[in-house]
């Protein structure tokens, strides 16, 4: 029998034990059906990347960015099975750019636990939540619930108006090239790198990467642009940034790749992925805290913003990752 959501937060709450975090303690837990039929569980605290204590430390940030990795981007990255489909239970509310990668991971519902009303965590993002988060999951056709362990209450906070076979749309969809058997990846990857770079216009933001499945042993190419978050048109977006300044819907190239890899149950090989402009501080975090400590990028003159271009001069000054151009 499979568990109940209040055992599952339960277990959920035990991984939030473990953040090292001195006031925002968050713990996740991702659960689903493996392709061959197997119950996972798989549970990560908000940490700081080990990489990152010991060269800038906690208090320091990488850009503008908190150097810790949110613990719903852990688990995911942490995954080597599909994450379609499966579920996610997190102790606090979700911020809207785990909104967005959870979106992107192809999430199926996400619960939430009642006593974020209670933490610092959970009162600082609730405007956030609210504005943000909720329409991100919305748009996206995730439900929302809310587990109350000490009530044994289960309560919806949204519960999207999905019509059958009505998929979201996705404007820009992803790509993934398997590599032929008969190829080197290595070698399959350099030529795609030069395909894209001369497919996309300089001024498109996008990112690339060799992953590979730990179950069927086959190697990938996959590939995709910056975009807004899925089932978002231009006129949410519109809405979104006017009701707050702090955060975008936009998912940016190198965390749609992350969270894309995820949802495929794949790998990302160290030293094998690339953006073609420079990643946003929160994609560097997110790259380190998934132990990709060697990447390309195209244009090292080219960001999103300046922050980015801080945190990668910061990168290299400590030695944090090897940044090569390509």
């Amino acid at each position: 029998m499979s568990a109940s959501p209040f055992e599952l937060m339960k277990l959920a709450r035990i991984a939030e034990a473990k953040s090292p975090h001195p006031t925002h303690k968050v713990g996740a837990l991702i659960c689903g059906i493996t392709p061959k039929g197997h119950h996972f569980e798989i549970s990560k605290a908000n940490i700081w990347p080990e990489k990152l204590i010991t060269t800038i430390g906690k208090e320091q940030k990488l850009g503008n960015a908190s150097t810790t990795i949110h613990a719903e981007i852990a688990a995911l990255c942490s995954m080597d099975t599909p994450s379609q489909g499966a579920d996610i239970y997190i102790t606090d509310l979700p911020c809207p750019n785990c909104a967005k990668g959870l979106c992107e991971a192809g999430i199926n519902a996400v619960y939430v636990d009642a006593h974020t009303h209670k933490t610092a965590l959970g009162k600082k993002i609730k405007p956030y939540f609210e504005t943000v988060s909720l329409p991100l999951f919305e748009k996206a056709r995730i439900p929302v619930y809310e587990v109350d362990i000490e009530r044994h209450d289960l309560r919806a906070l949204l519960r999207p108006h999905i019509i059958e076979g009505d998929d979201v749309a996705v404007s820009r969809p992803l790509e993934r090239i398997a590599v032929p058997k008969d190829k080197a990846p290595a070698a399959a990857f350099y030529e795609y790198i030069k395909t894209l770079q001369k497919t996309y216009d300089a001024n498109t933001p996008f990112a690339a990467c060799l992953a590979h499945s730990k179950d069927t042993k086959k190697s990938f190419l996959i590939s995709c642009e910056a975009h807004i978050s899925i089932g978002f048109t231009a006129d949410d977006v519109r809405a979104i940034r006017t009701a707050q300044r702090k955060y975008d819907p936009i998912i940016q190239p190198v965390n749609r790749l992350l969270l894309a890899c995820a949802r495929y149950g794949v790998k990302i090989d160290n030293g094998y992925i690339y953006s073609n402009h420079v990643p946003t501080s929160r994609e560097f975090v997110n790259m380190i805290g998934a132990h990709l400590l060697s990447s390309y990028i195209g244009n090292k003159d080219i960001c999103r913003d300046q922050w980015g271009l801080d945190a990668m001069q910061q990168i290299k000054k400590h030695k944090i990752m090897d940044l090569e151009t390509l």
